[in-house]
């Protein structure tokens, strides 16, 4: 069989099959190939809705595959054409924001895809992302995931259309925090930056 059949063999058996075992396997061979955006386009394409029926399933056990396959697709220099699929990345990172200290994985791949976003320039729904990040900014205690939401609002901050000034006291407040109490000297660092811009855009 060569590769190209191998790659259609696969794409019909994750379609046909609700066994979790071939689906999990399936789910690694995605993301294998996910990385190489002809095979991207030619194999993976065509079966994203039924990735995203996976997703919006809340019970669904493939959610750390699935947002290990969109970090990909969103670090793609089209990133832009996946857009669609990555539009409940929010909602992901809003539902896991209070369990993020044993749901770090989910966490700070839904970090990673929304930072992604911001440099690939797509929008998103940026009411629940600060909000999940003002909380996590309190309360949250993991430094890697710190560092991403801290990376996250520097991002926002640079695109235009998705940063909202109704939330700028409350993100101050949140970096204030990280700058009194992180021991990290990364998450110091960038907290510092993102201190100093906020208070430009005060001024």
């Amino acid at each position: 069989m060569d590769r190209s059949g191998c790659f259609t063999n696969i794409c019909v058996l994750f379609s046909e099959s609700s066994n979790t075992v071939i689906r999990v396997l399936c789910y690694k061979i995605f993301i294998s190939i996910s990385t190489n955006p002809a095979l991207v386009y030619r194999y993976l394409e065509p079966i994203l809705s039924e990735v995203d029926s996976d997703l919006s399933n809340r019970e669904s056990e493939y959610l750390p595959l699935i947002l290990s396959l969109y970090i990909n697709l969103s670090s793609m220099e089209d990133a832009k054409a996946f857009s669609y699929h990555f539009r409940t990345i929010p909602q992901i990172l809003s539902r896991f924001t209070h369990e993020a200290t044993e749901q770090s994985e989910i966490v700070l791949s839904a970090l990673k895809i929304l930072i992604n976003m911001t440099v690939a320039e797509i929008l998103f729904d940026t009411s629940l992302v600060f909000m999940s990040s003002i909380h996590l900014l309190h309360s949250c205690e993991s430094p890697a995931i710190v560092l991403r939401v801290l990376t996250l609002i520097r991002n926002i901050m640079d695109c235009e259309g998705l940063w909202e000034d109704v939330f700028e006291e409350e993100i101050v407040k949140g970096v204030g925090v990280v700058l009194t109490r992180c021991p990290d000297e990364q998450c110091l660092e960038l907290a510092n930056h993102v201190y100093q811009g906020l208070s430009v855009r005060k001024d």
